[in-house]
């Protein structure tokens, strides 16, 4: 792979794994999911061309609280999966080798997956659950956006 810099091939592949393993893993609770995708408005601050840009970002899912009363409130679990490639011409100016975000990516994305796994396989979460996987670190602080 050629890593996974926001709007590359790499940022596709990525995204397209996630909905697949979404799907293989929960498939038997179609039913109880709901999926979404939403614009965001997006400047990086190292991105070496500054302008604003907006990203479609996707694998936004919602699991139904089994509970009556809490069921309203959301628990949102999230990680971001796009990796070092998008500092590769910043780390070339610093003379940084090294991707020190890559295993974070991956160790994330494997989390929330599995978290779902395990809430959607149970039906245990008496809150609603929102899985949402990003692009750019950045947009953590958009999640208010959500709810």
């Amino acid at each position: 792979m050629e890593g996974r810099a926001s709007g590359t091939f790499g940022d596709e592949m990525a995204k397209d794994y996630i909905k697949n393993s979404l799907k293989m893993l929960l498939y038997p609770q179609k039913e109880q999911l709901k999926s979404k995708s939403i614009m965001f408005p997006q400047k990086e601050k190292w991105n070496l061309k500054p302008e604003d840009m907006t990203v479609k970002t996707y694998n936004i899912l919602t699991l139904p609280g089994n509970d009556p009363i809490l069921k309203d409130e959301y628990v949102v679990i999230g990680g971001h999966y796009d990796g070092g490639a998008a500092l590769r011409q910043l780390k070339k100016l610093s003379g940084d080798k090294i991707y020190n975000n890559a295993d974070d990516n991956a160790s994330g994305t494997a989390t929330v997956l599995e978290l779902f796994e395990k809430y959607a396989s149970t039906n245990s979460n008496k809150r609603t659950l929102v899985s949402y996987f990003w692009r750019g670190r950045a947009r953590i602080i958009r999640i208010k956006i959500l709810c």
